[in-house]
């Protein structure tokens, strides 16, 4: 069974090795299998006169990443990109300078994102560990690109213990778990300049504050506490991120998220991660009518 699945995944690394070379054929020292090329070597071969800072240049993170990791990682580029930012000197204009390469290098048009990130991407389980898996990436990635942010209920880092308590499994610790969501809240009050949007479920957002449901064993006091922790939680968000009430259903919203190219659909306990232009461009599209049919969550808290 696991020779089975062996297997299946050699088969698609050797797809997606394919893909990259047809998409640069055009390259020089093409003769060398360049998906096994550092980004040292990449530099120092082809572009040995590109204006980097040597701290930067010999630093041992460009020396053990490789192009095809950039592919193979599920965030991949953005990813290596803000590793870079804290290298010694690394800042605005040595990024923009590694992006531009990079970005040409990789080809990263609609034809290498259908090839290189299929849409069978990486299903991540367990509420716990998701946190480093999926939500702390991602809020790194935001640094780069806007997001757009749907959660099942409400997001995780304005959730009162009451709520969790009613949300979660006895098999997990809330107080543990609380204290892992410490780095989300921090992270983005370190982070002024991101830009997002979240929309909240007009129907779930309802039945946590009248109580009904799985939450109907909190207590009046429980619903004030967490109608107050989403208020700080508006009042706190860097202004370039809005929260919008919607109607998920009358949208034809379902629990997801988006950052840049990166998607994550909730379900089945877990989370699915993976890149999908044509799949992209419909959530947006979906997304938007969202967000013009709600209204402010200070509105609709009143």
């Amino acid at each position: 069974m696991v020779s089975s699945k062996l297997t299946k995944i050699d088969a698609h690394v050797r797809q997606r090795r394919i893909a990259f070379r047809e998409n640069n054929k055009s390259l020089k020292h093409n003769n060398i299998e360049r998906w096994d090329w550092s980004v040292a070597q990449l530099f120092n071969l082809s572009y040995p006169d590109l204006r980097l800072r040597e701290a930067v240049r010999t630093h041992p993170l460009l020396e053990r990443t490789t192009l095809g990791s950039l592919i193979e990682n599920r965030f991949g580029l953005e990813t290596f990109l803000t590793e870079c930012r804290g290298l010694p000197g690394c800042g605005d204009t040595q990024i923009k300078r590694l992006r531009t390469v990079l970005l040409e290098e990789l080809g990263t048009g609609p034809q290498i994102s259908e090839a290189a990130f299929p849409i069978n991407g990486m299903f991540h389980t367990g509420r716990v560990s998701s946190i480093d898996d999926v939500y702390l990436p991602l809020l790194r990635l935001a640094q780069f690109t806007s997001f757009v942010y749907a959660p099942s209920s409400i997001p995780e880092i304005a959730k009162t213990r009451a709520v969790l308590t009613a949300e979660m499994s006895d098999s997990i610790d809330i107080d543990d778990y609380f204290e892992k969501l410490r780095p989300l809240r921090n992270s983005l009050s370190k982070r002024p300049q991101t830009k997002g949007l979240i929309l909240l479920d007009t129907h779930i957002l309802t039945t946590i504050l009248k109580r009904q449901g799985r939450y109907q064993t909190l207590s009046l006091a429980d619903v004030a506490q967490q109608r107050l922790a989403l208020l700080n939680m508006e009042t706190d968000m860097p202004v370039g991120i809005k929260t919008m009430v919607t109607d998920f259903e009358s949208s034809g919203l379902s629990c997801s998220a988006m950052v840049g190219e990166m998607i994550i659909l909730y379900g089945m306990g877990g989370y699915a991660t993976f890149r999908n232009p044509t799949l992209l461009s419909q959530m947006r599209a979906r997304y938007e009518i969202a967000r013009s049919a709600g209204c402010s969550l200070t509105d609709f808290l009143g």
